[in-house]
């Protein structure tokens, strides 16, 4: 059998419109050959999902294209008009975004995956239960006999990516795509996907294509990377390469958006703009408008694609500039330079600082329809946050922080324990005095689109938390028109709706109607999980501006270490409803003390090598029916374990402002 994987040329995609066409994909050509594993990057709306669904055969029935795709030098029958067999179909599977929105809700994921073997396999059912049980083995899924048996929404996030991918590649397909695999997970679950992928490739040859806007999540995995801008292919070439001299300043503009770690003084600031629609091809540079070494020939004609060197092309006219020359060596001082100026905090200890919210073992448990307590999502949660401070707080994806953000705002009461707000005990207020206290305090949720009524206008959506003010009309609206201001958003913005908004759009308005009464704590919620890079930079260099402004307090929930490490002055790691370490964030990122601290360090993803402390392997996933164990929670799963985890590990502090729960430290 000819296995020389996929191949694609020149590729065009137009989707017709009721009032106007839009041209999505120009002329895009590459390959991904058997065994290797190809990134495919760039901004939301650039087109790399629909290269996906040009080779899947799942273009809207609107499109039209051209181009050609092969796989194992045959081509896909009908050319993209949706009437390919299923032997054909077959040759690609498509891993989709979000896993549990692809599984069917009403059926056990073991059905899903036997059906899918069965009807392509043609084997029998009792055959295919074996085979579904060796896939879900490889996917790294414990106890898989058990597993067959759930349904999709008793999965973990990244155990419904595993069940994806097994329902993927249970058709032993030779083409493997995965549409934005790490979205929504965290450092720990996105290592170990990205890992079940390098496996796919090395172990099967099967070529797997991944599609993300998360450059450093996939960068360890791919052996080459390309960039796609606005329907156009304008950079490709080995991943070593491209990462340390870009050739495209569209890449060097995303590397540069990427959140690291460590200090970089070459850092440019995040991209400003956004990327243009077209109702036909471009006949210039289409990244021309937001390119700061664009000159006459970008805006009068198309560059050509070029050979930088073997393997490496370019689709610039000027990729030659000298702007390109700070990648040609990184910065190898840059972890030195962190080590030498760890500061015990951001906010002198001579200052005498007040205590804005304490929680003083707290438990929180939520209850079920019948008025009774499940298990304990947060535990014994003692912890303080003054007033002043940027505080974050860390932790994998289930572990409570959402939870302890809700409780924070007095939205979820406390199963036993005290919250005090400026030392109001929250639990003791009448609905009425926690409507009051709520104007001292805000939340800015996750999703902005989610969390924004689609029908009412920005300006409506603004101007609601204004109700808690005794404000005239004219006053709410000078605040409406500042407050958009302070986010970056013209007054014209008023009258739009949330579906006329980008995501970053999206998010500045959440923001907004956060600050807009001028409360005392702000707690954000994600606050750029949901975004591309380049966004994600023009968002967080929009909260540093906001935190400069004034003595506010700020609370970020993120699973984004290295935002998390730009924005605050001390960090709060959770695990399973615990806290395990809190200290100030350039001694506990330097130099972190407790092992689930270390592995989630060690798990974020980086453009180059860089790390100040030995990374920690954690063992598999947790079981959840282990989760009520005595002791300390990481035991099953910690490298280090000793019997003496066995016994309750609460924090002690380990040095000035530093506590750590654990008794080895």
């Amino acid at each position: 059998m000819n296995t020389t994987g996929l191949k694609i040329d020149e590729l065009s995609v137009t989707i017709g419109g009721s009032s106007a066409n839009t041209s999505v994909l120009h002329r895009v050509s590459f390959t991904v050959a058997p065994g290797e594993v190809v990134g495919l990057v760039g901004e939301s709306g650039g087109g790399k999902t629909m290269v996906a669904r040009a080779i899947t055969g799942q273009l809207p029935t609107t499109a039209h294209s051209s181009g050609r795709i092969t796989i194992d030098d045959e081509a896909i029958a009908g050319k993209f008009n949706h009437t390919h067999s299923a032997p054909e179909i077959l040759k690609a599977a498509l891993c989709f975004q979000n896993p549990l929105t692809a599984l069917s809700p009403t059926r056990q994921i073991g059905k899903q995956i036997v059906d899918r073997i069965v009807t392509h396999s043609g084997v029998e059912r009792a055959k295919a239960a074996e085979q579904a049980l060796s896939i879900l083995s490889q996917m790294g899924i414990r106890d898989p006999k058990r597993r067959m048996e759930v349904f999709p929404h008793e999965l973990s996030g990244g155990m419904a990516q595993r069940v994806m991918i097994a329902l993927a590649i249970a058709c032993e397909p030779r083409i493997l795509i995965a549409d934005e695999p790490s979205t929504g997970l965290d450092v720990t679950l996105t290592r170990d996907i990205m890992k079940l992928f390098r496996d796919i490739a090395d172990k099967g040859q099967q070529g797997v294509l991944i599609i993300s806007h998360d450059i450093a999540a996939i960068s360890a995995t791919c052996n080459r990377l390309m960039v796609l801008y606005a329907g156009s292919l304008v950079e490709s070439g080995p991943t070593d390469y491209v990462l340390k001299k870009p050739a495209h300043p569209y890449t060097a503009a995303l590397i540069d958006s990427v959140p690291t770690l460590y200090h970089r003084d070459d850092y440019q600031g995040p991209l400003q703009g956004s990327m243009p629609q077209f109702s036909a091809p471009p006949v210039a540079c289409p990244f021309e408008p937001r390119c700061s070494f664009a000159e006459d020939d970008c805006r009068s004609g198309s560059p050509p694609t070029r050979p930088v060197s073997d393997h490496w092309t370019v689709k610039c006219f000027h990729s030659e500039s000298a702007y390109l020359d700070k990648y040609d060596q990184w910065d190898d001082t840059a972890v030195a330079r962190n080590e030498s100026t760890i500061n015990t905090n951001k906010i002198d200890s001579r200052t005498k600082v007040k205590k804005l919210i304490e929680l003083q073992d707290v438990d929180i448990a939520y209850r079920t329809n019948w008025g009774r307590s499940s298990k304990r999502i947060l535990k014994k949660i003692s912890v303080t946050f003054n007033d002043g401070e940027s505080v974050g707080i860390v932790g994998e994806s289930g572990c409570g922080k959402s939870t302890l953000a809700r409780a924070i705002m007095g939205l979820i009461p406390p199963l036993s324990g005290q919250i005090r707000f400026d030392g109001i005990e929250l639990a003791k207020q009448s609905p009425r005095q926690l409507r009051l206290l709520r104007r001292r305090m805000q939340l800015v949720f996750q999703d902005p689109l989610d969390a924004l009524n689609p029908k009412l206008r920005v300006s409506q959506i603004i101007r609601d938390p204004l109700t808690l003010l005794e404000m005239t009309h004219d006053e709410k609206n000078t605040s409406i028109a500042r407050t958009l201001g302070r986010v970056r958003l013209d007054e014209q913005f008023s009258e739009r709706l949330p579906s006329q908004l980008s995501g970053g759009q999206a998010q500045r308005v959440g923001i907004a109607r956060g600050l807009v009464i001028d409360p005392e704590l702000i707690v954000f919620d994600e606050p750029t999980s949901a975004l591309d890079v380049t966004v994600q930079a023009q968002i967080l260099g929009l909260i540093k501006t906001l935190i400069a402004d004034r003595n506010r307090t700020y609370i970020f929930i993120s699973h984004d270490l290295a935002t998390i490490k730009d924005l605050c002055d001390r960090v709060v790691v959770m695990y399973m409803g615990r806290i395990v370490e809190d200290g100030p964030i350039e001694l506990v990122f330097n130099k972190p003390s407790h092992p689930y601290t270390r592995a989630l360090l060690g798990a974020v993803p980086q453009l180059r090598e860089e790390t100040t402390a030995e990374t920690v392997y954690l063992k598999r996933d947790l079981d959840e029916a282990a989760t009520e164990l005595i002791g300390c929670a990481l035991a099953p799963r910690c490298p280090f374990v000793e019997d003496k985890c066995n016994m309750d590990q609460a924090l002690r502090e380990i040095s000035e402002k530093h506590s750590v729960a654990c008794w080895k430290v």
